[in-house]
């Protein structure tokens, strides 16, 4: 009885084994051929890789050639654009009666020059506000046509897209600063002043870029003159500088405007700082 106990007890341990040992190999296959799949997989996603890179590149390189083949027509149609612009502005110009051209004068020519726009219906009979308009470096020169050049307050003037209820005299600075020339222009906004009727009281100022810090100067130069500024994308030494500014004054500076130099935290601080 004891043999045949011990018999059936070592067939069921050789059972297990040989079972043990299937499973093992079976296990064994079965992560092989998942470690093959993976592979094959792997092999197949990086030749389809391969393939769609190949065609990026060959749809980048179609994209390239057809910008280099309509580039021709893009400018073409970029200068047929800027013509079309420069002559609706000479016509907005040559129809507008209200903006007039005051071209230098003097014996050598050498007076300042500006524009006047003077709008229809004032009461010749009550002392009109005046605003000052100074331009930015892109339109300093003689040619005071220069001054329509960029989109601009004198831009739209000409096309009657505003039309304020006050007159607005536009100069133009011949050198490369209106810090240099806040004599001449001071001059010339007392002179227009007189003739034109100009309440004393209520002459401002605003100009963009140098043209702001042109305000910023005329401010700290004639401390009291100026009812109001408006300076745009400028700023203007040190606070202590600005300590004399009395009149209103608002400025306005892009987020992402820094191409003076400074922008508009420096803009902002230097306004508060100055109280």
């Amino acid at each position: 009885m004891k043999q045949k106990t011990v018999i059936v007890l070592l067939c069921a341990a050789l059972v297990v084994c040989l079972a043990l040992g299937l499973a093992g190999v079976l296990h064994a296959r079965s992560a092989a051929a998942l470690r093959a799949d993976a592979a094959a997989e792997e092999e197949e996603l990086t030749r389809q890789l391969a393939g769609e890179r190949e065609a990026l590149k060959a749809a980048e390189a179609e994209l390239e050639a057809l910008r280099a083949e309509t580039e021709p027509l893009r400018q073409q149609l970029k200068d047929t654009e800027a013509r079309l612009y420069a002559l609706e502005l000479e016509n907005s110009i040559q129809t507008n009666s209200e903006l007039t051209l005051h071209p230098a004068t003097g014996e050598d020519g050498d007076a300042m020059q500006y524009m006047l726009y003077e709008p229809h219906g004032l009461d010749e009979a009550e002392p009109h506000p005046m605003l000052v308009y100074l331009h930015g470096s892109g339109c300093c020169g003689s040619d005071l046509q220069m001054i329509y050049g960029e989109e601009s307050l004198p831009t739209r003037l000409a096309r009657k897209e505003l039309t304020p209820n006050a007159l607005v005299l536009i100069p133009q600075c011949r050198g490369d600063s209106w810090t240099d020339v806040a004599g001449e222009l001071m001059e010339l906004i007392r002179t227009v002043a007189e003739e034109k009727g100009v309440d004393t009281k209520r002459i401002s100022i605003t100009g963009f870029s140098l043209g702001g810090i042109g305000c910023f100067s005329m401010l700290v130069r004639y401390p009291g003159f100026f009812s109001a500024a408006a300076p745009f994308a400028a700023t203007y030494g040190a606070p202590a500088d600005c300590a004399v500014i009395d009149a209103p004054l608002r400025l306005f500076h892009g987020a992402l405007d820094d191409g003076l130099g400074f922008n508009v935290v420096q803009s902002n601080r230097m306004v508060n700082d100055t109280g």
